[in-house]
This record gives structure tokens, C-alpha cells and sequence, in this order.
């Protein structure tokens, strides 16, 4: 049962919606608002043809799993770095199915968008993601505080 990640589309809105507004999902993010569909739709519209930005679903025969998601930072200093995020439908959580979701992206990242550094800011406290991303060889380089709690700051650098 092979696993893919491929681009999104504009017919994968509506689960990527429902994924990002899932209470947990929400819960572990910087923006715990409920995205309406007119808004994610323009997102999705934007983002689906940018070179900035990255949208993949991680599917196993057909069936979607989840997505990730990559920006590039366009900041003095970063160049060729992106920020990654990840979410899983609930029911397939806890499966190693975003550690190798995270790997394949950070792979693509670097073979063809020429990423050389990857961040994921994750919140302190999400022991689920702080474990995923420590396993997935990113290594903690501070915290970010919000309003909604501090972030932690993890790096994938592909240069020596």
C-alpha cells in the first residue's frame, strides 16, 4: 500500500478545508479561526499557482490522508527557505503517515525548488508534532511567542 504525495487541486478544496478546520487541527495552529469557504477558496485559487507555495495530499490508493503545505520565506537573509506545515485527517493520525509525509516533502523541497533551508514553527506543547519533526531530523532553534502560545522554531538545513 503505497503512499503518494502529490500536487493539489482546486477539486481537493473542500478536504483540505475540512482538515484545516478540524478542532484539533485548529487547536495546534497559529490562526484557531474557522476558515469559510469563500475565503479558502481564494487561498487555494492563489497558492495553487504560486512558485512560492507548495500544496501536496498524501494519498494511499486513492484515498486522501492528509496534506502539507510549503511557502517560501521572502525575508533579507533566507533565501531558499520555506516553512512547512503539516495536518492529517483524525482518523489517520498516529500512523507514521506525516513523518513520511514531512520526508517526502522536505525532498521534493530541495530537489526541485531548490530549498536549502526548511522551517516548522510548532507549538509548544503538541508533543505529537514536536516528536515528528525532531524524528524527521529537524533540530529546535528557538521559540516564536503568539497570542496563542509559543511556537517552537525548528530548522532542516540541506547545506553543510
Amino acid at each position: 500500500m503505497a503512499l503518494i504525495l502529490r500536487n493539489a487541486t482546486i477539486e481537493d478544496g473542500a478536504f483540505l478545508l475540512a482538515v484545516r478546520n478540524d478542532g484539533d487541527v485548529r487547536s495546534q495552529s497559529k490562526h484557531t479561526e474557522i476558515i469559510s469557504d469563500e475565503t479558502h477558496r481564494k487561498w487555494l485559487e492563489q497558492h495553487l499557482h504560486s512558485s512560492d507555495s507548495a500544496v501536496w495530499i498524501i494519498e494511499q490508493q486513492g484515498e486522501k490522508l492528509g496534506y502539507v503545505r510549503a511557502q517560501r520565506l521572502e525575508q533579507p537573509g533566507q533565501a531558499g527557505t520555506w516553512l512547512l506545515s503539516i495536518a492529517l485527517h483524525s482518523s489517520f493520525r498516529g500512523q507514521h503517515y506525516g513523518t513520511w509525509g514531512v520526508r517526502e516533502a522536505c525532498r521534493l523541497l530541495r530537489d526541485n525548488f531548490g530549498a536549502q533551508v526548511v522551517i516548522a514553527e510548532v507549538l509548544n506543547g503538541n508533543a505529537a508534532s514536536l516528536k515528528l519533526f525532531q524524528s524527521t531530523g529537524f533540530v529546535p532553534r528557538g521559540i516564536t511567542p503568539t497570542g496563542g502560545g509559543d511556537f517552537l522554531r525548528f530548522e532542516l538545513s540541506f547545506t553543510s
